[in-house]
């Protein structure tokens, strides 16, 4: 059966008994108590059964409030663990110091990294932990927090118990301890020697970076969103006036000494690079310098993005092309000289053509009529020569007929010269008819004419090889093979066994055709003089000949776009080469007439 607790006393006006503090309810209790035995009230014996039920009742309030005032001390002393443990694991060294400086409490993060146990730190100087370098802006530090209150934070050497270094960060507060009316300080020590070290490379980096920047020789700068420029080189300062990099920082285009619409237009490339995030290149335009001159530039403009990959503004670099401009304007000015010259020149080239055309006709007709003017007299010097030392042979002497017969040789002699001469002259002007040329079968009829007689032909040891074909006149080509297996038959006649090896192959896209014989050779010095008109480096009476032969060879030669040389030794033979496109040409045709220049010549000898 429950019981129910008597109401209080009349007159009393009892409040509740319910409190977490032991002592105040014992308080309250014997408060009750005095109360109730002053009005006489508990003596009365109808009373006692509800005053045990009232004790009773208080009792069972008390065990409760005890069974709370317990759990309620268990669960402070788990967070005071928790909280120790967090204290003491902290990343970061914790402890209070006093207004001299003596360590008061720390946690296990600090002394573990300065060195020893708990007890070794309590009531000694933090300062003893202080690199004595540092140690005067420590103190100094510590100084000024306590005067001002205010939180300080700075950076100081420590050494630790080992003598090891590092750097460390201390972030201090003031605290008023109301109760003592003391004050003290609460610290934190962060190593930030990694974060010194990461921030001198980067300090480094930049340095190198900006040295890098400041070497090159085209301009460049970077701004953010708003063309508020970032940074730039030395050289891009110099052309804003500034000379120091630094100074650029924070400017935007209407700090620098550019004209108004020099700096809306530059802003506008920002804004059109920065919204389409595709670079803007070669922006030709004018620039101000700070000095007040003009020069043109060549600017190239590119988003500036973050590590997301968004645009946070714009890098810039652009060249001095002001040179480049005035050489442009030099090089219009030339080019619109050299046009006018080019036409007046044009214009006398055609009238000089003419006048050469004109002149080569004369000069064709004058050829022709000296040809035949000269042939009727010295025919008739031959022939009446002839004649008279037939008819009269008795009445000259020995040297009678010697001069005779000089007379008709010179006579003969002159006659070939000038049909040399006529063919000389004629291979320059003749029309050329191209096609495929059996250069072997030329080369052998070529030797027989050369040695028309059976007998004469049978001492000279010849050797042709199977020749490459060429792309030519075959008649022209046929005089260049005459020409030079004469040569080389005439030159080595007076051999006991003549030879004569003619050659042919291909090398690097031409025909290579050579001649060798191991007649009297030639001097190697005189080369040069061997393809010259009337240079001869053997006297006529020595060996016949007109000094023209090699001359037609090399301009026949160099009429089909190829080249002649020689080599020889005295008294050990000759090789005469020349050499001929595989394929014609690409400027050759049969409307070759004219000065007969083949491609790429400007004169033939």
């Amino acid at each position: 059966m429950s019981r129910v607790a008597a109401p209080p006393p009349p007159g009393e006006n009892r409040p509740p008994l319910v409190t977490t503090a032991p002592q105040t309810v014992r308080e309250e209790a014997e408060r009750r108590l005095a109360a109730r035995k002053a009005s006489g009230h508990w003596r009365k014996p109808e009373n006692i059964p509800s005053l045990l039920h009232e004790l009773e009742v208080h009792q069972i309030e008390l065990e409760l409030q005890n069974e709370e005032l317990r759990r309620t001390q268990n669960e402070l002393e788990r967070s005071r663990e928790r909280y120790l443990d967090l204290y003491d694991v902290a990343p970061v060294g914790y402890a209070v110091l006093d207004d001299k400086g003596l360590i008061q409490e720390a946690n296990l993060t600090l002394t573990s990294r300065l060195g020893g146990p708990r007890t070794a730190f309590v009531g000694r100087p933090l300062r003893r932990f202080v690199d004595p370098a540092s140690q005067d802006s420590y103190l100094l530090h510590l100084q000024r927090l306590f005067e001002t209150g205010e939180p300080s934070s700075f950076d100081v050497d420590m050494v630790t118990k080992d003598g090891t270094s590092f750097r460390g960060r201390l972030d201090a507060v003031v605290h008023d301890d109301d109760s003592s009316g003391s004050r003290s300080c609460r610290v934190t020590l962060t190593d930030v020697t990694d974060l010194k070290r990461a921030e001198e490379d980067v300090r480094a980096g930049k340095e190198v970076l900006q040295n890098v920047l400041d070497s090159v020789p085209q301009a460049i700068f970077w701004k953010d969103r708003n063309s508020v420029y970032l940074g730039g080189n030395r050289t891009f300062a110099r052309a804003a006036g500034l000379f120091d990099p630094e100074k650029i920082v924070r400017k935007t285009d209407f700090d620098l000494p550019w004209r108004t619409e020099e700096a809306e237009a530059y802003r506008a490339d920002d804004a059109q690079v920065m919204g389409s995030g595709f670079p803007k290149r070669h922006i030709v335009e004018r620039q101000r310098k700070a000095d007040g001159t003009d020069l043109w530039i060549d600017t190239t403009k590119v988003p500036l993005l973050d590590a997301r990959g968004e645009v946070r503004g714009v890098l810039g670099v652009y060249d001095d092309i002001t040179e480049r401009k005035r050489d442009e304007e030099a090089l219009r000015e030339s080019e619109e000289r050299y046009r006018r010259l080019s036409d007046e020149l044009e214009r006398r080239v055609r009238e000089r053509t003419a006048e050469l055309e004109e002149a080569n006709r004369e000069l064709g007709a004058f050829s022709y009529s000296i040809s035949h003017e000269l042939r009727s007299p010295l025919r008739a010097i031959d022939g009446f020569s002839a004649r008279v030392s037939d008819s009269h042979a008795g009445l000259l002497d020995d040297e009678g007929r010697r001069l005779f017969a000089e007379v008709r040789w010179n006579a003969q002699r002159m006659g070939r010269l000038i049909d040399d001469l006529l063919a000389f002259s004629r291979a320059r002007d003749v029309d050329l008819s191209l096609g495929s040329v059996n250069m072997t079968g030329a080369a052998r009829a070529a030797f027989a004419l050369a040695v028309p007689e059976e007998a004469s032909r049978s001492r000279i040891s010849l050797s042709v090889d199977d020749l490459p074909d060429a792309h030519g006149d075959a008649r022209l080509l046929g005089r260049v093979w005459e020409n030079l297996l004469s040569n080389a038959v005439k030159f080595s006649a007076g051999r006991e066994k003549p030879e004569i090896q003619v050659e042919g192959d291909i090398l690097g896209g031409e025909a290579v055709y050579r001649v060798r014989d191991n007649g009297v050779g030639f001097d190697m010095e005189y080369v040069d003089k061997l393809f010259g008109v009337f240079h001869r480096l053997h006297g006529q009476r020595e060996f016949e000949g007109t000094g023209v032969g090699l001359a037609l060879v090399r301009r026949i030669v160099t009429r089909h776009g190829g080249k002649v040389w020689a080599e020889g030794e005295v008294g050990k033979g000759a090789t005469f080469s020349f050499s001929l496109p595989v394929a014609a040409p690409s400027g050759l045709s049969t409307s070759l007439k004219k000065l007969g220049l083949p491609p790429g010549t400007t004169s033939v000898p």
